[in-house]
């Protein structure tokens, strides 16, 4: 593990919640390229949680 991963602010998230979602609709054609990506706008507000000490 590198150093900045264990003493990262988020290291210690255990639950992370998204909240107050807007967009994100998937798109209505099938997929025709096999590791195609598709980009779908959104936005949200996530918080972040750890466990108790």
């Amino acid at each position: 593990m590198h150093d900045f991963q264990r003493s990262s602010l988020l290291s210690k998230t255990t639950f992370i919640q998204r909240v107050n979602t807007a967009g994100g609709v998937a798109p209505t054609t099938a997929c025709t390229d096999a590791g195609a990506i598709a980009f779908v706008p959104y936005t949200t507000d996530y918080i972040f949680y750890r466990a108790a000490h």
